[in-house]
């Protein structure tokens, strides 16, 4: 008897405790409703086009934390269930943030009594590759791309490519296998200096770089070359030898 009248209580016990903070839950056709007592408070992201870590830690009136993130930009954003009560700005991680609230810093103090949003905007450093792989191939040239021009690799008669090494080290490949003789690959490329790391073709053949480059000197293994946005556009050609 003492048993189930224990459990009983732990039962009615429950229905009453309620976390301050619950989320995230993805702002799309599947958000749950909005629980009695609480807002729904909205975490859109703004200031970068890729996925960065970005959140505000927020503290409730018996001093317990809660870390709201973000998702990744242009997807639809996080939502959280904040019990209605006063709260405080303990952190932000690379962002400020705007709200409904008015501008949100650390020390900040809002009360929530109904729904509302706090955006986030980044003002970390994003780290971007130096080249990345375009989709186009032979005469189908991509679009332009934000900080950086394009790169088009191809071959007469044969397919090949090399590595080519940016200023921080960082080595990326580049080619022109396509499934055809001659066919062509596109890559995006940013502003700065690279090496030629090595090169490589399969019958020895002509292998193309077009591109915006400063000047257009011969491509050889160990070469240093600088590419910038203003240069005009050259081709740069070198015979590639399968022993290079």
């Amino acid at each position: 008897m003492k048993r189930t009248f224990f459990l009983i209580l732990l039962f009615f016990c429950a229905l009453f405790v309620k976390a301050d903070v619950l989320g995230p839950y993805t702002m799309d056709s599947n958000v749950p409703p909005t629980p009695t007592g609480y807002a729904r408070v909205v975490l859109p992201i703004g200031g970068a086009d890729a996925s960065v870590a970005v959140s505000i830690t927020v503290c409730d009136e018996s001093g317990q934390q809660y870390v709201l993130r973000t998702t990744t930009p242009n997807a639809a954003p996080y939502c959280y269930f904040l019990a209605y009560g006063v709260y405080r700005v303990v952190a932000l991680e690379d962002c400020t943030a705007q709200s409904n609230w008015g501008a949100l810093t650390v020390g900040t103090i809002f009360e929530v009594t109904g729904g509302g949003y706090i955006s986030l905007n980044y003002i970390g450093t994003i780290s971007t590759p130096s080249i990345v792989q375009a989709s186009g191939t032979d005469d189908n040239v991509p679009p332009s791309k934000v900080g950086y021009n394009i790169m088009k690799v191809y071959g007469i008669e044969t397919n090949g490519g090399g590595v080519l090494v940016d200023s921080d080290k960082k080595e990326y490949g580049i080619f022109n296998y396509t499934g055809h003789i001659g066919g062509a690959h596109y890559f995006y490329i940013k502003p700065g200096t690279y090496t030629i790391k090595s090169l490589s073709a399969t019958n020895g053949n002509y292998i193309y770089l077009s591109m915006e480059m400063l000047d257009n000197r011969f491509l050889l293994v160990g070469l240093s070359q600088f590419l910038r946005h203003s240069s005009p556009l050259c081709f740069l050609k070198r015979h590639f030898k399968n022993n290079l």
